[in-house]
């Protein structure tokens, strides 16, 4: 956890945390580490929308794809930038974008 704790001081979900306390907010908020490969899916288009995430490594791209397959990329989050909070946070039943890696990535 320790090599994480700079990038999760510079996430500004974090802002004004003691580096002390990190470990233990983790805990509550069911903060869970994981490995993607480039191009893998890690949310779909109609997923439940009650989790964020936080890029510590890589980087990850938000995109909508439209009825004949073409994908629009809205976003990039990189190392140290927050993901999927606007819907987490606004109760949004489903999500109406995916997040895929768009290289090798931990979140």
């Amino acid at each position: 956890m320790q090599e994480i704790l700079p990038i999760l001081q510079q996430c500004p979900l974090f802002d004004g945390i003691a580096a002390q306390d990190l470990g233990a907010m983790l805990g509550c908020l069911s903060a869970r580490k994981m490995a993607m490969k480039k191009g893998q899916t890690l949310l779909h288009e109609g997923d439940s929308a009650e989790s964020i995430g936080i890029v510590l490594e890589g980087a990850v791209q938000i995109l909508r794809e439209d009825y004949f397959g073409n994908r629009s990329i809205l976003g990039l989050a990189e190392t140290g930038e927050l993901f999927g909070e606007s819907f987490a946070c606004a109760a949004t039943d489903s999500l109406p974008v995916s997040v895929v890696a768009a290289r090798d990535s931990v979140l």
